[in-house]
């Protein structure tokens, strides 16, 4: 559940209430103590665990958290109620609806993700560069046709 957040009941949305989930892995490779703030997602797990069994997935679309691997955007997807499409960089959140409306947070000033950088209603200006938010809408789109 998302105990308030963003005024919603239930885990289903973009924001980091929702789908950032922490955890927790014991075992060989890992260090115990050791904590990480990199991106990861569930396609992760798997080349993990195999680097954790001393093999590899060499065709698996995610990353072997065991190793140094960083990446800067995760995709992130919603089919609950309209859907969502996004990406969730380190240091920000990018969302598009199938209804046209998109969002942008940057979490350097924004963390609680409560000034929508790209709200255009109610007389609102949208705040992030215009050529910003056209490099998101393009790295989403490869991203969302990506295997």
């Amino acid at each position: 559940y998302m105990m308030g957040a963003h005024r919603l009941p239930k885990k289903g949305d973009p924001y980091d209430a929702s789908i950032r989930v922490p955890m927790i892995a014991a075992g060989p490779g890992f260090e115990p103590g050791a904590t990480s703030t990199r991106l990861a997602a569930n396609i992760d797990l798997a080349p993990t665990i195999a680097a954790a069994a001393g093999t590899s997935l060499p065709r698996a679309d995610g990353r072997d958290l065991l190793g140094d691997a960083e990446r800067g955007t995760v995709l992130v997807e919603g089919f609950q109620k309209e859907g969502f499409t996004g990406l969730r960089g380190q240091d920000y959140l990018y969302v598009e609806y199938p209804s046209g409306e998109r969002e942008h947070y940057d979490y350097r000033t924004d963390p609680l993700e409560l000034d929508n950088a790209l709200a255009d209603w109610d007389g609102r200006t949208p705040t992030l560069d215009p050529t910003e938010a056209e490099r998101l809408r393009e790295l989403l789109a490869r991203y969302a046709d990506c295997a």
